[in-house]
């Protein structure tokens, strides 16, 4: 029997356009919701003990570019647009500013919110009740 020999890990497979094959971006534990821009790759996770966590990545190199504890109750629901992230619970819309980790709340809502997105520097979305809908918007500060 031959001794075992050390393989070297394999090369990058190259696509016919010479892309490489896509890689994975990191362990991100089990997703609630992922959302995506340009340059920045964002998922909302839960763990067993009811914690929950952002956390966001540079597509580019996969490397993970930050992470920030959310409260438990945060809806499976992101939106991305470099350089914020855009969360939100039964009543409040959150974002979180990937340059620097701080979140804060941005609008407390009187109704059940739904849609809510991120557009540049606008967030969007609307408000229901009674089968009447109330779209909103409201506009960020310049980012980091």
């Amino acid at each position: 029997m031959d001794p075992p020999t050390a393989r070297a890990p394999p090369a990058p497979e190259l696509q016919q356009d010479g892309a490489r094959q896509p890689q994975p971006i990191g362990r991100i534990g089990p997703q609630c919701a992922v959302a995506l821009d340009q340059g920045q790759v964002a998922s909302l996770s839960h763990g067993s003990t009811g914690r929950g966590w952002v956390e966001w990545f540079r597509i580019s190199t996969g490397a993970r570019l930050g992470k920030k504890e959310v409260s438990g109750g945060t809806l499976p629901s992101l939106s991305v647009r470099e350089p914020w992230i855009l969360y939100r619970s039964a009543r409040a819309l959150r974002v979180l500013r990937t340059g620097s980790g701080r979140s804060w709340t941005v609008w407390r809502a009187a109704k059940a919110s739904s849609g809510a997105r991120l557009l540049g520097r606008r967030i969007a979305w609307a408000e229901n009740e009674k089968g009447k809908s109330r779209l909103w918007s409201l506009r960020l500060p310049p980012g980091d």
